[in-house]
């Protein structure tokens, strides 16, 4: 059963003209009622209405019988109006001609109900029913009728008496119907309505016709008349409604229900007040300045109080709070009363505002109409009707209630429009031709969604003034060529914060060996290829190497230490010449030099150690630089200083004043067999100890460097680890005071995850704002008593430090991960799963990096569910460019339905569930899988699951990025049809088979 609308549509006559004058309207609705309809338009066409015009609506809801056959000559006549649509049930059937009428029809005056299987008694009989009405300026008028059984008249008939106007009466017959004695039912198929007076049929399956003609009766017999000197209709028993009502057992109940529901009416209102309406839960009453909404016997349980009760906690204005008491065997919940006025129009706006709160607030109104909301003082919707309808918030109730009330406000459909009716199409197709509805449910999600994650915003670092007078210099050689673009990248985005230099320069060092403590033979194509491609990106904004001609070397080697010497390196092959003319290059005072292959830490992006440092070498005239930290326990901050004469000058990483350098040469050096004795920084710490200059060590242990010594650049991968957790300042006890490297391999590793529930969240190349949202959306949950696993999976395009600063606020309880190659999304997962999480019981979480959560209570309903038992996870998620789509996973049979929607976000799963995975089925040709990772890792998982659940709400927010063209959906359909197979050494074979 979808949500869709009846789709009324005039297929006789092309226009209304003929009819539109006509005053007394006989609606009659018709499904595959072929036998009998002719007998029917028999008895309407020979009815004597002197002065009045007939017109008959006759409603086909979408037959498949040839009803059209049987009467094809009355088809043509003018008085015949022909709609079709899909109601699905009579009284849906009934409420659709009645609004037709209402709205095609200006001077109808009644509207009188005639089945497709029963007939007018006799020529006279809608006459009389109408004189009997304009007699009395009723607004409705009840007849008697006789009865058919077999297409023959039988010896019962069931006359209409003014006894039908007294309380006792009626209830005296509903007792008689719902012990099943009784021997005539209520006169409710003999019903004329006055048009426009606003009653309508109650949408339920059996019965429907007794509950309002039982209203009319009980609650408007002053409005009403009763004709008895006629009867209106012949009455055909067991029609084929009625007997599908009493093989489902609806028929004993219903009238049951009915009896309760007349007695209560009956009895409320011998108590006073003012009645403000009934439905199919109780009936609603004003006393004094409190509203009490009185619940039939058993139509409401205890478990439905609570979750009412806790449902409706701090949702006034829109809902009211009430207090609920247990009475006479029923409940009773009142609230004070609010001065409001009915509704007539809902505005796009008014309805937009209600949503947003039920979405803020977690529940749904399923019953939306007209009559169930009030317009406040405020000009707010005021939902008045508090019952069964009003429940915990699912994704589909809430669309699909969202749609029926955008239909009321925007389009201004009658509120029986769009119900639960038989469809073939998906619901989202339905939904999606409501004109407007996709763009205002997208808009109603996305503001909801903002606001959730402004709760806990995501403040980038905070960025400084640039350091006009400071530029970053990078070292290199064709040595370091492999790592080149890794740690100049790391290098920058790690110093580059909060303030950024003036210029970056890449320095290259042309020499081609022999090196000192060479570790490789070099390739410096490679780098210069590398160095460009960093420049290009804009890491680097110069690009310098080092001219090799002797007259270049000679002239610094002149300026800078007085020496005549063509050598560019020391006796012991130490680089100098490259680095002094890199030094000539800049262009501000100070520049922090260093090594490319150190590695920086940083405990606090904001950490404004560059202020510090220059503060520190040009408060005091006798000092040259100021070397950067070393690792320091948390908390430390040692002073700036040196005693006269030290430290020596910091090469591999160091701020230094140039100015004050350039105004000291030369510089202090010799030469021994053509080369030079000294290196600029010993050179220079041979000047300070003559003049008792220094070179300042200290500083905030926020910011600090180590430096790897050669070895460890042949185990690349290893050492990429330990640069990423230096970065993070994650280190080691050992580390500490520690300029060098320490330890080995084994001794630095990512921290651990033993949490019950642990996010896995995963992306590359994320752009800052959807970084921003989806940390945010972590930050918002009301419980924080989870763990993180963030893997970056080799961005090229994102700063690195970003998720280090965004992660801050959930300190040890995020292990943050920063690959530098690319590895796929399956290393991945075990890399994060396998390896970081030790405890096999937790709760994995999937959360793409360019995803986000939606829900703050997501933590909360994982954690119940899976205290609950419940080993696999799901929830609903929204997708803004198919808004309208809710999925719904099922557990059985999910290869032979193309996975049954078990890789949806969110999702979550125990370790161990993942962890029993063979690699196999996460592979393809011994390769692992790249893409719909989704389908092969939840799909074996929830068959292994022994408590697999979904929940309906909406968790989580996916933007898929993948462009959906037709080659890359056939790929993935194919790769699908892969997974799918239960044996993974069949796989070549469905490939084959799947590719006919």
């Amino acid at each position: 059963m979808n949500l869709c609308p009846r789709n009324i549509q005039l297929t006789h006559p092309k226009n209304l003209n003929a009819s539109f004058d006509a005053e007394v309207i006989v609606g009659v609705g018709l499904h595959n009622q072929a036998s009998t309809i002719r007998r029917c338009l028999d008895s309407i066409f020979e009815q004597e209405l002197p002065g009045r015009k007939l017109a008959v609506v006759l409603l086909d809801d979408y037959s498949s019988d040839d009803w059209q056959i049987c009467v094809d000559e009355y088809l043509t006549r003018p008085e015949m109006v022909v709609i079709k649509g899909n109601c699905g049930t009579p009284a849906r059937t009934r409420n659709a001609i009645l609004d037709f009428v209402d709205e095609n029809f200006p001077k109808a005056k009644w509207i009188a109900r005639l089945d497709a299987d029963d007939r007018f008694t006799g020529s006279a009989s809608l006459a009389a029913a109408c004189n009997r009405g304009e007699m009395a300026n009723a607004r409705y008028v009840i007849g008697g009728n006789r009865l058919v059984q077999n297409g023959q008249l039988i010896c019962r008939e069931n006359p209409a008496t003014k006894d039908l106007l007294n309380d006792h009466f009626v209830l005296s017959i509903l007792k008689d119907m719902a012990s099943g004695a009784a021997t005539n039912e209520l006169p409710s198929c003999n019903l004329l309505l006055s048009a426009r007076s606003g009653w309508r049929y109650p949408d339920i399956r059996s019965a429907e016709d007794h509950w309002l003609v039982t209203d009319l009766l009980l609650n408007h017999a002053h409005e009403g008349a009763i004709l008895e000197s006629a009867y209106y209709c012949d009455y055909s028993l067991i029609g084929c409604e009625t007997e599908r009502n009493l093989a489902a057992s609806r028929h004993k109940l219903t009238r049951q229900k009915l009896y309760q529901a007349a007695g209560l009416w009956v009895k409320i209102k011998k108590l006073g007040g003012q009645i403000l309406g009934h439905g199919q839960e109780g009936i609603v009453r004003r006393i004094e300045g409190v509203v009490e909404k009185h619940f039939y016997p058993e139509e409401l349980s205890d478990a439905g109080v609570d979750e009412l009760n806790k449902i409706l906690k701090m949702t006034f204005p829109f809902l009211p709070s009430p207090d609920w008491v247990f009475a006479d065997g029923s409940w009773v919940c009142r609230y004070p009363y609010r001065p409001s006025e009915p509704v007539n129009q809902i505005s796009i706006a008014q309805a937009h505002e209600f949503l947003a709160f039920c979405l803020t607030k977690g529940f749904v109104c399923k019953n939306i109409k007209r009559e169930n909301f009030r317009i406040a003082p405020d000009g707010k919707l005021f939902m008045a009707d508090i019952g069964k309808d009003i429940v915990a918030m699912r994704a589909d109730y809430f669309r699909d209630s969202a749609a029926r009330l955008y239909a009321i406000a925007a389009l201004n459909c009658p509120d029986g429009e769009f119900l639960r009716r038989k469809d073939q199409r998906r619901q989202e197709d339905v939904l999606s031709e409501i004109p407007g509805f996709e763009s205002f449910y997208r808009e109603l999600i996305l503001t909801h969604v903002q606001a959730q994650w402004q709760k806990a915003t995501c403040p980038d670092p905070v960025e400084l003034p640039c350091a006009k007078d400071v530029t970053l210099l990078i070292k290199c050689c064709s040595m370091d060529a492999e790592s080149l673009e890794h740690q100049v990248r790391y290098i920058v985005s790690l110093l580059s914060k909060p303030r950024k230099f003036r210029e970056v320069l890449l320095l290259v060092d042309p020499y081609k060996g022999p090196f000192l403590r060479q570790h490789c033979p070099g390739n410096f194509e490679l780098l210069i290829k590398k160095a460009r491609r960093l420049r290009a990106a804009g890491v680097i904004n110069r690009l310098m190497v080092m001219p090799e001609d002797k007259e270049t070397i000679r002239e610094i080697n002149s300026r800078w230490f007085d020496l005549d010497c063509l050598a560019s390196h020391t006796t012991k092959s130490a680089p100098v010449a490259s680095q002094l003319w890199g030094f000539d290059q800049v262009r501000t005072r100070y520049v922090l030099q260093c090594d490319v292959d150190v590695l920086i830490g940083r405990r606090d992006m904001e950490h404004d150690y560059l202020t510090e440092m220059i503060e520190a070498c040009c408060g005091q005239q006798d000092t040259f630089g100021v070397a950067f930290n070393i690792p320091h326990p948390k908390g430390t901050r040692n002073p700036y200083g040196a005693p006269p004469g030290e430290y020596v000058p910091e090469v591999r990483c160091g701020l230094l004043d140039l100015d004050r350098i350039r105004s000291c040469l030369p510089l202090p050096n010799s030469v021994f067999d053509g080369a030079l004795n000294l290196t600029w920084h010993r050179s220079l710490q041979l000047f300070q100890k003559r003049n008792s200059f220094r070179t300042l060590r200290g500083g905030d242990e926020r910011s600090f460097y180590v430096h790897p010594e050669n070895f460890w650049k042949n185990k690349s991968d290893k050492l990429a680890v330990i640069r990423d957790l230096i970065g993070q300042a994650s280190l080691p006890s050992f580390q500490l005071k520690e300029w060098d490297l320490k330890g080995g391999e084994e001794s630095w590793s990512y921290a651990f995850r033993g949490e019950d529930i642990v996010f896995l969240l995963k992306g590359r190349n994320t752009p800052k704002e959807k970084l921003r949202r989806c940390i945010a959306s972590l930050k918002m949950q009301d419980e924080q008593s989870f763990g993180l696993v963030v893997i970056d999976d080799a961005s090229d395009t994102t700063d690195a430090t970003l998720l280090q600063h965004y992660l801050k606020p959930f300190g040890s309880r995020a292990t943050l991960i920063r690959r530098h190659v690319k590895v796929g999304r399956i290393p991945n997962f075990i890399t994060g799963i396998r390896d970081i999480c030790t405890n096999p019981e937790s709760l994995i979480v999937i959360l793409d990096l360019d995803d986000a959560l939606i829900n703050p209570k997501t933590v909360s309903m994982l954690r119940e569910k899976k205290i609950s038992g419940h080993d696999v996870i799901l929830g609903g998620m929204f997708r803004p460019d198919k808004p309208l789509k809710i999925y719904n996973p099922s557990f059985e049979d999910i290869r032979w339905k193309w996975g049954s929607d078990v890789w949806i976000h969110l999702r979550s799963f125990q370790k161990k569930l993942f962890d029993s995975l063979p690699d196999a089925y996460l592979k393809i040709d011994e390769d692992w899988i790249d893409e719909c990772t989704d389908y092969a890792t939840m799909i074996p998982m929830v068959e292994a699951s022994s408590s697999p659940t979904f929940v309906q709400d909406y968790f989580y927010y996916h933007e898929p990025t993948t462009v959906r063209t037709p080659e890359v959906r056939l790929r993935k359909e194919r790769l699908i049809k892969l997974i799918l197979s239960k044996d993974p050494h069949l796989q070549h074979e469905i490939l084959d088979v799947s590719c006919q």
